[in-house]
């Protein structure tokens, strides 16, 4: 049988053998349209070509490439050894893609996605490069772990963020709280999630008629990690109001730092003031009292995310399945007593 060169993936594709080497090289200097690229790829995939040769196909089967932003922040650890279990059970190899928050390296590993020999791909929050994972999902089969507010060929499963405010704001509300402060990484740069979960926040306490009271607290640009932000915001706050009952932080991480900071301060917890977060992920830390926080359903969701992902069913394929949130009330929240 003769061999396949890039001539024959030239041909196919309708273009010249240097733009057929340019997109199986990845060259990001190169002017390409998404489209050039595409029909390069689906040229290449079909004749066996490149990274698609049956010498490599076999090896790509059994890989997994999984986004995340960030391993600093003890969420995405827990979801990474969540879907890391439901691969090897399933006889599949995790390929771990960290973006660090930087969407010029999230750009980057998108771009080698095809020589990084994958079979599929799972995002474990809303990629950055929307135009990009668009034109990646088109040729690789992809599922996302969180909300995405375009159109993208891929399966979604998703929370009820929103929701998960409401539960937040209606735990702190029912326990006669009155005063309360928001505490948050800049605003200007939250991701969808997060702007979700604070929309839920503000239009149930604006329903019930205090969302004036609610006190936002977010720098405006900061390069520290989140514990040293919630911190730093919750030392600040409370030279400026002494009388807040009431604490939310945008997450589980953050929340360490204002649970610091209070003790700083000799504010008793939940005595002096209640504190609540999302994603219940700092359960296993010794961290005390124990947070009163919001479940992400992780196990739930990523055990969805990979079947759909190796489903080869028609019906299972890109579908949006959402979880509602369930609020976990530890010791960390209490009637408010001022």
């Amino acid at each position: 049988m003769r061999r396949i060169t890039s001539m024959d993936v030239a041909k196919k594709a309708n273009v010249s053998q240097s733009t057929v080497s340019f997109v199986l090289n990845n060259r990001t200097d190169i002017a390409i349209s998404p489209e050039t690229r595409s029909r390069v790829l689906q040229a290449a995939r079909e004749l066996q070509y490149g990274p698609y040769s049956a010498e490599t196909s076999l090896s790509a089967q059994n890989n997994i490439a999984v986004f995340v932003p960030s391993l600093e922040n003890p969420y995405y650890p827990h979801i990474l050894t969540s879907i890391s279990k439901e691969l090897h059970a399933k006889k599949l190899n995790m390929l771990l893609c960290c973006t660090d928050k930087n969407e010029k390296k999230e750009t980057d590993l998108l771009n080698s996605i095809d020589k990084l020999n994958v079979s599929g791909i799972i995002f474990t929050y809303t990629p950055l490069s929307k135009k990009l994972a668009v034109d990646v999902a088109k040729r690789k089969k992809t599922t996302i772990i969180g909300e995405v507010d375009y159109n993208i060929n891929a399966s979604i499963v998703t929370l009820n963020s929103k929701r998960a405010g409401e539960l937040v704001a209606e735990h702190l509300y029912s326990l006669g709280h009155r005063k309360i402060a928001y505490l948050s990484t800049p605003m200007n740069i939250l991701s969808l999630s997060r702007k979700r979960r604070f929309e839920g926040i503000c239009e149930f306490f604006e329903s019930h008629g205090v969302k004036d009271n609610l006190i936002i607290c977010a720098p405006e640009n900061s390069v520290k990690s989140e514990p040293d932000i919630g911190y730093e915001e919750t030392i600040g706050l409370f030279k400026k109001h002494k009388d807040i009952t009431a604490l939310i932080g945008v997450n589980d991480y953050l929340t360490l730092g204002i649970i610091s900071a209070l003790r700083t301060l000799n504010i008793k917890v939940p005595e002096d003031v209640s504190v609540i977060s999302f994603d219940n992920s700092t359960e296993n830390f010794m961290l005390e009292p124990k947070l009163t926080t919001v479940d992400h359903l992780i196990e739930q969701r990523t055990h969805y995310a990979v079947d759909l992902l190796v489903s080869d069913s028609l019906h299972y394929q890109n579908i949006i399945i959402t979880y509602d949130p369930a609020l976990i009330i530890r010791e960390s929240t209490s009637l408010c007593n001022k």
